[in-house]
């Protein structure tokens, strides 16, 4: 006796199969979204911190040396204001190696980057605040500071 086998031939309805096509696109798409996003790097997340110290090297003048940097970068990246008694009296946009005036700077390697070791040199008033503020030229943020009184 031979057996027959019945097929069934019963399936989805086009209805549901497409609601469960549509289900999977979104699943994959968040999978695929959150995979993507652990990798794009936030805005700030890439700006070096730098520590600044001051210290007097005469009657007149100041010596602004950076003390840590937590990423090397180019100059170019970075710029620097200096306020006296809250306002603005230099900007150095972009910060380059500067040697003369009131307001010098020193890339102490000379390798183009702002590294532990370089300096500023500042000529300063008496009886005067000084602040000394790094930006990252990207963004605007505050990188490092440093203020001092004569």
């Amino acid at each position: 006796m031979e057996r027959a086998w019945k097929r069934n031939e019963v399936a989805v309805s086009p209805v549901i199969a497409t609601i469960l096509m549509v289900a999977i696109t979104v699943v994959l798409a968040a999978v695929l979204y959150v995979m993507v996003s652990i990798l794009i790097i936030q805005p700030g997340g890439n700006e070096p911190n730098v520590q600044l110290t001051e210290d007097s090297i005469g009657t007149d003048k100041w010596k602004v040396a950076v003390v840590a940097v937590s990423d090397v970068r180019d100059l170019e990246d970075f710029k620097v204001i200096i306020r006296e008694n809250q306002s603005t009296v230099e900007v150095m946009d972009p910060l380059i190696q500067k040697a003369s005036g009131e307001y010098l700077f020193t890339d102490l390697d000379s390798g183009g980057k702002l590294s532990i070791g370089d300096y500023f040199t500042v000529t300063c008033k008496p009886e005067s605040e000084y602040e000394l503020i790094v930006f990252w030229r990207d963004s605007g943020n505050v990188r490092g500071s440093v203020s001092w009184e004569t």
